[in-house]
């Protein structure tokens, strides 16, 4: 009975883990028709119109783990194109790596900067992509399939400056249409993503935040959607109800501080990230008590004292609540450690 109770239960949380494969970031584009000052300060009335969105995860990860720097950018658009701000905040910002300056130079990305990935048709296979450095250097490309890549294309119309303050350095960048190659309708879908490479960590020779869960140029498919909203920001309800008609049920939307999910086609809920964090949270603190009531009969084994000691440093570690979608990830993998944890102690126990 026990041994079918534990497959059940494996399976089950294989259901649970694999719903991760399916996040989309989304950002609502809104329309404003004045245009700022492009000098890489953001402090035109139009960014503070904006809701910036510092929602990155770690860059080619499998699980949805947040970067440990921080990114935000905020975007709108007019009749003349697109207006992106990115934030790259850095505590070490006088370390930014700035050393090349050739246009569509291949190793561009070997400096810090921010890829910017733009999918009009929304299909996620073709795309032109833009790189932004601090120094001001351009590299644009144009994918139109998985086989071909014009490296030699270039935007003729696109620009950007840049700025850096005590702890972060900043980007401004305006897209012309004619760049781009489409004008935005309202209600378009279009695929989007932002990743950023960072050198000043110390932590490794290399950093990557992607602001899509798991995107980068070999698969575009995981790119995140930008929602041209016109005028009025309309309501999440509004945006899902068009997913759930575009997209496989199977998707979820962390947006603020809820999740978004489509179950079926047209359908979707709405449930509290926090919420779903703090039920898999109490059933950990339900499995380690299971473990408590049997870790006596192990007292004198150390190895297994200290695999204990380590669950339960890990339980702790974790936030009381949160917005981050990755931290139910966590949560749930822990839940497993312990639970299997529990089950080794119970057969020894029982059966040796």
């Amino acid at each position: 009975m026990h041994y079918l109770w534990r497959i059940s239960l494996i399976f089950f949380a294989i259901s649970i883990r694999c719903i991760f494969a399916d996040i989309i970031s989304l950002y609502p584009v809104k329309y404003l028709e004045k245009e700022p000052n492009i000098d890489g300060i953001l402090n035109d009335d139009c960014w503070k119109q904006l809701a910036f969105t510092d929602s990155f995860y770690v860059y080619l990860s499998k699980k949805p783990i947040s970067p440990g720097f921080k990114t935000s950018f905020g975007i709108f658009y007019n009749e003349k194109g697109l207006y992106i701000g990115i934030i790259n905040y850095d505590e070490n910002v006088d370390k930014i790596r700035a050393s090349r300056y050739e246009r569509d130079d291949p190793l561009l990305w070997m400096d810090d900067c921010d890829e910017i990935y733009i999918d009009p048709e929304g299909k996620g296979i073709g795309y032109t992509k833009f790189i932004t450095t601090y120094n001001g250097t351009k590299y644009d490309e144009k994918r139109t399939d998985t086989q071909v890549t014009d490296v030699s294309w270039n935007g003729e119309n696109w620009i950007y400056k840049t700025s850096k303050d005590k702890d972060r350095w900043i980007v401004e960048i305006f897209l012309p249409w004619s760049d781009i190659g489409r004008k935005a309708r309202v209600n378009d879908l279009w695929k989007f993503n932002i990743n950023r490479y960072c050198y000043t960590t110390g932590k490794s020779w290399f950093a990557g935040a992607s602001w899509s869960f798991g995107a980068s140029y070999l698969n575009p498919e995981k790119f995140g959607f930008l929602f041209f909203s016109g005028q009025e920001t309309p309501g999440m309800e509004k945006i899902c109800d068009i997913l759930s008609k575009t997209l496989l049920p199977g998707w979820m939307i962390p947006y603020g501080e809820f999740l978004f999910i489509g179950k079926e086609k047209g359908q979707w809920t709405k449930e509290e990230i926090d919420g779903i964090f703090k039920k898999e949270y109490q059933q950990a603190r339900e499995k380690i008590s299971k473990v408590d009531s049997i870790i006596i009969d192990f007292e004198n084994n150390k190895k297994i004292q200290d695999e204990y000691e380590a669950l339960k440093r890990q339980l702790e570690t974790i936030p009381e609540s949160t917005h981050f979608i990755g931290d139910i990830d966590e949560m749930i993998s822990i839940k497993e450690k312990i639970d299997d944890f529990y089950w080794k102690l119970k057969i020894e126990k029982d059966y040796k």
